[in-house]
């Protein structure tokens, strides 16, 4: 059973108190002091930041989560999801912590929000950003079957977006503390400058005569359009150097700020839609390298291609060249959800 699959697929409403030790779910165990310090030792290496950012930003997030039970809940959780990578041979133990207490970092936050002060938006803005990241990559891990996948990534991609929300009322004032706290001016980090064109926004430009098609409906061709054009400003400049860091940046951003609307449409399984996504999956492919991602860029490809059928193949030909030109076009394999 993968991690999220639980917290996932239902909304989580739990009402805790801060302290309560005869819950035994507000109890933390020694296997969590080993959570806590792979999270602080070895986490900044496995972020998707250079390794000197990677450093503040653990750093900041221990400062703020040691006086917020949610936040050091969700570091806990995403440290252990990691840890199902770092030790496979104990992974079953390790997805059920990350189960258990990301579903106690949700409830404890969803308890907290209705009081959460502008003082604390960074708090709640780490939250998003580690939780996000756990939800991807237990997402993105998916090998059952194309459908299951296929709904699994509109409950993440639902989540995301409802996470991202968060931080909206006091996004200047979290930017000013994060950069004082890390160095970093994260909002110049999100989108990438690409420049002239390259053979990834050629591309995208010519999926667009897709989506401008007469016989294709505003309520289709708005939200993909949204979509079309976020992927083509986070899109990796091919033919310029793009550090590791900000592709890893990149492809995460897609999923975080991807219009509600065109999430409804993946869920309907409207065929521009999944193209689209297919066409995001080269920008996760890019990306392979990073835990979250792994082999999910070539997984998301070769299953729309199979799933739409030869109708739409003209419009998925590029994303299976890339596939191709690095040597990933194996067939699709699905695995059993046990």
């Amino acid at each position: 059973m993968s991690p999220l699959s639980h917290s996932q697929d239902r909304t989580i409403l739990m009402c805790s108190s801060p302290v309560n030790y005869a819950l035994p779910e507000q109890t933390f165990q020694l296997c969590h002091l080993e959570l806590f310090h792979h999270f602080e030792r070895d986490m900044q290496c496995f972020l998707p930041f250079d390794d000197a950012m990677g450093k503040r930003f653990v750093a900041m997030v221990i400062r703020q989560a040691v006086a917020i039970p949610y936040l050091m809940n969700q570091l806990l959780a995403f440290s252990a999801a990691h840890m199902c990578t770092h030790r496979p041979h104990q992974a079953p133990f390790y997805h059920e912590e990350a189960t258990r207490l990301q579903t106690r970092a949700l409830g404890l936050f969803n308890a907290a929000k209705a009081t959460i002060t502008t003082g604390e938006g960074l708090s709640a803005f780490l939250f998003s950003i580690i939780l996000s990241h756990q939800i991807l990559s237990d997402t993105f891990a998916t090998r059952t079957d194309f459908p299951t996948f296929l709904d699994k990534l509109v409950t993440s991609l639902r989540l995301c977006a409802g996470v991202r929300t968060i931080a909206g009322m006091s996004w200047n004032s979290i930017m000013m503390e994060f950069y004082q706290q890390t160095g970093m001016e994260l909002s110049n980090k999100l989108i990438l400058d690409t420049g002239s064109e390259t053979i990834f926004t050629k591309k995208l430009a010519h999926l667009g005569s897709l989506i401008k098609d007469p016989n294709t409906g505003l309520s289709v061709s708005i939200p993909c359009t949204q979509a079309l054009d976020l992927l083509r400003d986070l899109s990796s400049a091919e033919n310029a150097p793009v550090p590791e860091s900000l592709r890893n940046i990149s492809a995460l951003r897609w999923a975080v700020t991807v219009p509600p609307d065109f999430v409804k449409l993946i869920e309907q399984r409207r065929p521009e839609a999944l193209i689209i996504t297919a066409y995001y999956g080269v920008l996760i492919h890019n990306a392979r390298d990073f835990w979250v991602f792994g082999d999910a860029g070539a997984f998301i490809i070769r299953s729309i291609t199979r799933f739409l059928g030869g109708y739409w193949a003209e419009w998925l030909a590029w994303p299976n060249e890339v596939l191709h030109a690095t040597g990933c076009a194996t067939e699709v394999e699905y695995t059993s959800d046990t």
